[in-house]
């Protein structure tokens, strides 16, 4: 096999430079030419190198010089067997064959064959593995021995009995090691297979209470959240404890396509789709863990769908030019569960940075410790005082000993319904509802504060870019229920004009008539208010959006506020109802 260098100098680069590659021969029929950063003028270069009046020729001949160097060493490993073959020899000369070390190995080999998250997660546990032993620079492979894992069983043991790290995480770093040189192995990177004991790997158990909230210590918190930011951290919070505990890599799974509902068909009850059909119905997310597949069908309770409705509106408000990979990471109305959409599992670094920057608002808020992954085991300890605990494991989707079984458990009819009483127990205990209507009190307090957009309360879109909004007072107060047009950002705009069509199944609901008052104003009923700006009822808000619209430019003309006020309550000096 012979490998030197070529150009061609009939081809230039943007530069008008003859690019240098390497032409690897292994036979007559076996070529190939390789790329290099190397350019030069083809006028001035002979036999690997150029003349001295090519500029900058002392640096443009040392790396011709290490060019020549690469390919003489890539000879001689095909020449003793370390290379192979064609792709093993381009591999080496593109810089991706370097197994000298464990380190090397990963970082190039290894790398390109497994997913960026397991390279991110064995990359983390490679580093945190050497930390802990004190190495410096590469762990080199012949360093792996018997003997090295048996210091680290002795480290990781002392580590972990004074509580700096845990048995889940020493555990960890030690079998991330262990994966990387059997790989190597498999791969014929390295001569001599290397094999550990199992007794290095073994470590004490330490028991632990695990870290959990009160209802009162994320009320305080809620409390005190004086920016949008902070808000959505406890949002983001108490969504994931409505929805049983999922945590924020299955956040961004969550779409209206795993919407189910029960149906009986031909005696038979099964899950359904209702990804397109209005909200007024039992709903379940059909979902698997995303860290362990177990299947979960969780219910959607209405205070839950109410957090994720302002929840997402504030997101548009907070990421709209967020991007990853140079791809925005919301979507518009056509999902309405959908908070963030990326690649959470090979976009680790990027997940890991966006969720620290709601994690870090609730060290602000309280001295409680709050923390996202606390927000499972916060639904587990309620749940434990008022079922069984093997109920509670499968509540919170825990690894069963068979999935299949566990998998036509839960997706049962009678136990689906029986998981859905549970759950609304321990929201319950929680004081779930309360606390939601607490956190939107105060969404409403940071938008008459103006320290968030008043069209973050928006249910409707009239014309004109204008949204409907609920008019608050200056202490975030509902200010009698009144609607009032809201401008919207041109930016922000296209994420509400997208809805999805969706499929109305209320026969027995009428749409009200709406009467005009001798003040101008148009009232409906407290139940109709409370109802208004959903979005199965597509065709009433319609109604109004277009009479709202009517009406700004009747009232421009006359230098009037807009209102809409709905009857219920009490009366006011003018006759009308107040909604209570």
């Amino acid at each position: 096999m012979r490998v030197s260098l070529y150009i061609k100098k009939a081809r230039v680069n943007k530069d008008n430079l003859n690019p240098v590659k390497f032409q690897v021969t292994i036979s007559r029929n076996e070529q190939k030419r390789v790329s290099t950063p190397i350019a030069v003028k083809g006028k001035l270069y002979k036999n690997g190198q150029v003349s001295s009046k090519h500029p900058n020729h002392i640096a443009i001949n040392n790396a011709l010089k290490d060019l020549r160097n690469k390919g003489e060493e890539a000879e001689s490993k095909f020449m003793t067997g370390q290379l192979t073959n064609m792709i093993e020899v381009v591999d080496f000369l593109n810089g991706k064959q370097n197994s000298e070390s464990v380190d090397s190995f990963l970082h190039t080999i290894l790398k390109d064959k497994i997913s960026v998250a397991a390279y991110d997660d064995n990359r983390h546990c490679l580093n945190g593995f050497k930390r802990m032993m004190n190495i410096k620079g590469d762990l080199m492979f012949n360093q792996v021995t018997n003997s090295l894992f048996a210091t680290y069983n002795k480290v990781g043991k002392e580590q972990i009995n004074e509580g700096i790290k845990t048995t889940k995480t020493v555990k960890k770093y030690g079998q991330a090691v262990k994966y990387i040189c059997t790989q190597a192995e498999n791969l014929n990177q390295i001569k001599e297979a290397i094999r550990i004991a199992p007794a290095f790997m073994k470590f004490p158990k330490v028991h632990k209470d695990a870290d959990y909230h009160t209802w009162e210590e994320i009320e305080f918190a809620i409390k005190n959240t004086y920016t949008i930011e902070q808000w959505q951290s406890m949002a983001l919070w108490l969504m994931m404890f409505g929805l049983r505990g999922i945590n924020n890599v299955d956040v961004t799974n969550i779409s209206d396509k795993l919407l189910k509902e029960l149906k009986r068909e031909r005696g038979k009850e099964k899950l359904v789709s209702v990804e397109n059909k209005d909200f007024h119905r039992e709903l379940y997310l059909d979902y698997k863990r995303s860290k362990s597949g177990v299947p979960m069908v969780i219910s959607v309770f209405p205070p839950v769908l109410t957090l994720i409705k302002y929840l997402k509106n504030s997101v548009v408000y907070t990421h709209i030019d967020k991007r990853c990979k140079n791809r925005g990471i919301l979507k518009g109305l056509e999902d309405r569960l959908n908070i963030f959409e990326y690649d959470s599992k090979n976009n680790k670094k990027f997940h890991r940075q966006l969720w620290k920057q709601r994690q870090n608002k609730f060290g602000v808020l309280s001295t409680d410790g709050i923390s996202f992954k606390n927000c499972r085991s916060s639904f587990f300890q309620v749940a434990q005082g008022l079922m069984p605990r093997m109920d509670v494991k499968v509540l919170v989707g825990h690894t069963m000993t068979d999935a299949t079984e566990a998998y036509a458990s839960v997706r049962n009819p009678s136990v689906i319904r029986r998981m859905n009483q549970q759950h609304l127990e321990v929201l319950e205990e929680f004081q779930y509802e309360g606390l939601v209507r607490t956190l939107v009190k105060q969404l409403y307090k940071l938008c008459s504060e103006e320290k968030a957009p008043k069209w973050l309360l928006a249910n409707a879109l009239t014309e004109n870019k204008y949204m409907l909004s609920i008019a608050l007072d200056d202490k975030g107060n509902i200010r009698e229920n009144v609607y009032t047009a809201v401008k919207i950002e041109d930016k922000f705009y296209k994420y509400f004009k997208n809805q999805k069509d969706i499929e109305v199944e209320l026969p027995e609901f009428n749409p009200p008539e709406m009467e005009e008052t001798e003040t101008g104003e148009i009232t409906f009923t407290a139940q109709e208010f409370e109802i208004m700006g959903l979005p199965e009822y597509k065709d009433w808000v319609q109604a109004v959006e277009g009479r709202g619209a009517e009406m700004m430019k009747e009232l421009k003309q006359d230098e009037k506020n807009l209102k809409l006020t709905y009857k219920a309550g009490k009366h006011t000096d003018k006759g009308m109802r107040k909604v209570s």
